[in-house]
C-alpha cells in the first residue's frame, strides 16, 4: 500500500484497508496524522501536532475513534509525550494528555490539555493502548522512578479523561481488554513478570499468575 513519506505507524480499521491512518513525521519536526478512505489511493492530512523533536509515536483506530500518542524528548527516566483523541474520524480532535517533564522538555502539540500528566506519574513512560467498540479506550502507563504500573481510560473517545491511581509495583506494563470494564495488565518488576485481571475498569486488579525471573 502506498503511504506518505516518513510514516511511523499506521493503523487501518477493517481488513479491506480501505479507511485508515498513518502517523507521519515531518523533517524540521512536527507530526502529521493522515487519512485514506480509498485503500490508500490519496491521503489528507487530518492532525498537525508541532514539536522540536520527533522521536516517534503510535497510532490507534476502531469503530470511528482514533488516537494518536506522540513522544518529545526524554531523560532521568522522564518522559515527555501527547495523547490526541478524535471521536469522528478524524474530523475533529481533542488534545487528552500533555505531558511535560523536567527531564523531557515540554510535551509535543499546543492547547490546553485535559490531562496535564498520564498514568502512573511521576514522569510515566505510556504504554500501548486498547480501544473498545467506538468510545471506550485505555492507555496503559508506567513510572520507572516510582516503581509503579498503572492506566488511563476514558469512555466517551476522549472527550474527558481520568487516569486510575496505579496500585501496581513495577516498571513496564501492557494492558488488553476485551470489554469496557474487564481487561489483562502483565506487569514486569525488578524480580518477576506478572499477570492482572481488572472487572472494573483499572480500579482494581487481581493477580493471576507470575513467571519468576530466571537466577543465573
Amino acid at each position: 500500500m502506498n503511504t506518505p513519506p516518513n510514516t511511523r505507524a499506521g493503523s487501518f480499521n477493517d481488513a479491506s484497508g480501505q479507511t485508515g491512518y498513518v502517523l507521519t513525521v515531518v523533517p524540521g519536526g512536527g507530526y502529521k496524522v493522515m487519512k485514506t478512505s480509498n485503500s490508500a489511493s490519496s491521503w489528507q492530512t487530518v492532525l498537525t501536532i508541532p514539536s522540536r523533536s520527533v522521536i516517534g509515536g503510535e497510532l490507534y483506530s476502531r469503530a470511528g475513534q482514533v488516537w494518536a500518542l506522540v513522544y518529545g524528548e526524554s531523560g532521568m527516566s522522564q518522559v515527555s509525550y501527547s495523547l490526541y483523541a478524535s471521536p469522528d474520524s478524524g474530523a475533529s480532535w481533542t488534545r487528552v494528555i500533555g505531558q511535560e517533564t523536567a527531564g523531557g522538555g515540554p510535551a509535543p502539540g499546543s492547547g490546553k490539555a485535559l490531562a496535564a500528566k498520564g498514568p502512573a506519574s511521576p514522569g510515566g513512560h505510556p504504554g500501548n493502548m486498547a480501544l473498545i467498540g467506538g468510545s471506550t479506550a485505555y492507555l496503559a502507563g508506567s513510572s520507572p522512578a516510582g516503581g509503579v504500573v498503572g492506566v488511563g481510560r476514558s469512555y466517551n473517545g476522549g472527550r474527558s479523561w481520568t487516569n486510575v491511581p496505579a496500585v501496581i509495583k513495577g516498571y513496564d506494563a501492557r494492558i488488553s481488554f476485551p470489554s469496557q470494564k474487564t481487561g489483562w495488565l502483565t506487569v514486569t518488576s525488578a524480580t518477576e513478570t506478572a499477570v492482572y485481571v481488572t472487572h472494573d475498569g483499572g480500579v482494581s486488579w487481581n493477580q493471576k499468575f507470575k513467571i519468576p525471573d530466571a537466577v543465573s
